[in-house]
């Protein structure tokens, strides 16, 4: 399930259970129709506390979707993840490919007030991961 909708801030987009090809490629249209025009930066809320594991050959399709939104003014984004692990593993992904400059991502199991904190990061750039509880942190993998 995938719904995508505009708020003050800029979009909220809530993923859940089964994401399906025909489902990413309903939201690709709407986000190319949203963002057809030039727009002031904007923020996004991601919802995916309750997103079953993409399948593999949708991952490509769920890239290229969020390359456009940056490429069209994604200014910040913040992300509620259903559990610790999915969080660290987007956390540790998002600092390969660069996105941490823009994202955060909450483990909402930990922190039940985690669209507050994520509005405070899209809005005013309140960074969840300088000392907030619930932030993820990034754990190195123990030196043999």
């Amino acid at each position: 399930m995938i719904r995508f909708e505009e708020q003050p801030y800029g979009f909220r987009l809530t993923l859940a259970d089964r994401v399906t090809r025909g489902e990413l490629e309903t939201w690709k249209a709407q986000c190319e129709g949203l963002l057809a025009l030039p727009r002031e930066p904007f923020g996004v809320l991601v919802d995916q506390r309750n997103l079953l594991p993409l399948d593999p050959d949708l991952h490509s399709l769920m890239v290229e979707i969020h390359q456009f939104v940056v490429a069209r003014g994604l200014q910040r984004s913040a992300v509620g993840v259903g559990h610790w692990e999915a969080t660290r593993r987007l956390l540790l992904l998002s600092r390969e490919v660069g996105a941490y400059a823009y994202e955060r991502y909450l483990d909402a199991s930990i922190l039940p007030d985690w669209e507050r904190v994520a509005l405070a990061w899209i809005l005013e750039g309140v960074d969840p991961d300088a000392g907030r509880p619930g932030a993820a942190p990034i754990q190195e993998e123990p030196s043999a």
